[in-house]
């Protein structure tokens, strides 16, 4: 199983049909178990999208196969997250279309920013981003303070 390790912050442009060309850096970040395949999920913000890779995707969602049938709000978030995703094959020119439901929700009408945030990547409306960022009333530094870092291994093992 790939292990992914998205970074970085990445722009592109749509085209009027919805197609963007995947930056060649995040293509690059893409394991092969992935088939050329990412999906588009809504972002927890509710004003962004998250992209796992196909394989990642298979790995979260095994895990929501865990929940108990009868847990409403488990249910529901799954109707919200999983049922609202969008899987996109890449084409040979590393395009991929959008429906516009999907860049609609995050806001994006010409520009997406791709951001790396480890085993996945979001996209933002970049003016939407700089917004959210500037809303945040915390520096790096406090939100290193805030955190908790005790019991985390740096090989993620404990």
């Amino acid at each position: 199983m790939a292990r992914y390790n998205f970074t970085g912050e990445f722009s592109c442009l749509l085209d009027a049909k919805n197609r963007f060309n995947l930056p060649a850096q995040v293509r690059k970040m893409l394991s092969a178990d992935a088939s050329g395949t990412l999906v588009f999920a809504p972002g927890f913000e509710e004003i962004n999208l998250y992209v796992y890779p196909l394989d990642e995707w298979f790995r979260l969602t095994d895990i929501f196969k865990q929940f108990r049938p009868n847990d409403k709000k488990a249910q529901i978030f799954i109707r919200r997250f999983v049922g609202g995703a969008h899987t996109v094959k890449m084409d040979a020119q590393g395009r991929m279309m959008l429906p516009r439901r999907m860049l609609d929700k995050a806001g994006i009408a010409a520009e997406l920013l791709f951001l790396g945030t480890i085993n996945k990547l979001e996209v933002w409306n970049p003016e939407k981003y700089g917004q959210y960022l500037a809303a945040s009333d915390q520096s790096l530094a406090d939100l290193v303070d805030d955190i908790d870092f005790a019991g985390i291994s740096a090989n993620g093992n404990e």
